[in-house]
């Protein structure tokens, strides 16, 4: 099956010397149809010898704003893990062994450009388990912090907290009535352990 494809890239002048005639090209990018004919527009262009050292390899892509290429992202990316400093290493080995880890610097690296799938998903196991791994210690200082402090929005017994209790349908759960064990709300504090 033979079709015809239309290239086409702005703005890059120089494209049409570094194309010549007669030569074989592979050209990598979206396929699109526009009025009614087959377009690929800003592809990639390789020679047959610089497709073989792609080919079989795990090449990134990003999400894209206007005017910014993946290949310039690419670029960027490999400058700043390049140029980056290793970061220190949080996690104890004998931590990472025991859930299958990889060191962190490893994961950072290999996320973006990993030899195989296999490295992909190792990589990406490391930073999934770091991202609820931060956000779990996150919840818990929280958590910490409050423990003890005042309300700032206290509710002082008057007449509308009279009304509201002798109008309501329901008992107050446990943790809503004062006792020796916790802190009543109208104190403007939070308890510090429900009762059982």
């Amino acid at each position: 099956m033979e079709a015809a494809l239309q290239l086409a890239w702005y703005n890059m002048p120089y494209m049409r010397a570094n194309i010549k005639s007669g030569q074989m090209y592979v050209f990598r990018g979206k396929v699109v149809k526009k009025r009614g004919r087959l377009m690929m527009e800003q592809p990639e262009v390789f020679t047959e010898e610089a497709y073989e050292t792609v080919v079989n390899s795990m090449q990134p892509v990003y999400g894209q704003t206007r005017g910014l290429s993946n290949k310039t992202i690419v670029k960027a990316e490999k400058q700043a893990l390049e140029n980056r400093q290793m970061k220190r290493e949080y996690m104890p080995a004998f931590l990472r062994r025991k859930y299958e880890l990889a060191e962190i610097n490893y994961a950072l690296e290999h996320i973006h450009f990993p030899r195989d799938q296999k490295e992909l998903l190792f990589a990406r196991k490391r930073l999934v388990f770091d991202e609820f791994f931060m956000f779990l210690v996150g919840v818990r200082r929280l958590k910490e912090s409050r423990e003890g402090k005042k309300t700032e929005f206290v509710i002082r017994p008057g007449e509308e907290t009279g009304r509201l209790k002798a109008t309501r349908e329901f008992p107050l759960s446990p943790i809503h009535v004062p006792s020796s064990r916790t802190a009543s709300p109208s104190a403007g504090s939070f308890p510090s352990k429900a009762p059982r």
